[in-house]
């Protein structure tokens, strides 16, 4: 992984998006069209989404020459990586894609829409995919590293919440400021069997949080 790929997920994971839980598939894709950081057009123009110039996209880039294996076009040019992050969100909402916000549950969901209209290879979907659990180890390493070690005065960051589930069984605390938190283990086999639990109303029972094996938090009650 490049040093430039490595800030590209740092800068990504301070970043503020629609659909935070989208943000490992993408940084996957991104890994596949970069070449992890290595490409000319990554390295030379912050662009690592294969972007190809496109009149909307006059608000977040300029168009450049650019070679690639399908031969000269005119390609995105960004100044930094925070207008590639932005720029790339600005091309899905263009009308090739429309209908995306209707297929991001779960996040695979998302490159099984967009990724035949985003490439023409019948594989890149599954190249995609393939480089999810390396996205989802990126993104986590940059998360932990934004906050601070232990001991210090700093208030650590609030971890993204990859997914809000509604139970029947919630019981709100009105706004109030979590001042202690209790974990408690579950014997079920994945984190889906806990999730069932929790929407069964006749468990009378739910939980503020739900953490998976691989990290990711979900919400188990209202927006918190």
């Amino acid at each position: 992984m490049s040093d430039l790929f490595n800030e590209l997920a740092k800068t990504y994971a301070k970043t503020t998006i629609e659909f935070p839980h989208l943000k490992e598939v993408t940084l996957a894709q991104w890994i596949l069209e970069s070449g992890r950081g290595s490409s000319l057009l990554a390295k030379d123009h912050y662009n690592f989404g294969g972007l190809k110039w496109r009149e909307e996209m006059r608000d977040f880039a300029t168009p450049v020459d650019y070679q690639a294996h399908d031969g000269l076009d005119k390609y995105c040019k960004f100044t930094n990586l925070e207008n590639f992050v932005k720029g790339y969100w600005r091309f899905i909402e263009r009308d090739p894609y429309k209908g995306w916000r209707d297929n991001i549950h779960p996040a695979e969901d998302f490159i099984r829409f967009i990724g035949p209209i985003y490439a023409g290879d019948s594989n890149y979907v599954s190249k995609v995919l393939n480089l999810l659990p390396e996205a989802k180890q990126l993104l986590a390493a940059v998360e932990i590293g934004e906050h601070p070690e232990h001991g210090t005065s700093e208030p650590a960051q609030k971890p993204p919440i990859k997914k809000f589930i509604q139970s029947p069984n919630y019981s709100s605390r009105d706004g109030g400021k979590i001042t202690t938190i209790v974990v408690h283990y579950t014997t079920a086999g994945n984190v889906q069997s806990s999730i069932n639990h929790f929407l069964n109303e006749a468990s009378q029972v739910s939980a503020h949080y739900i953490i998976d094996k691989n990290g990711d938090i979900l919400s188990n009650g209202s927006r918190c």
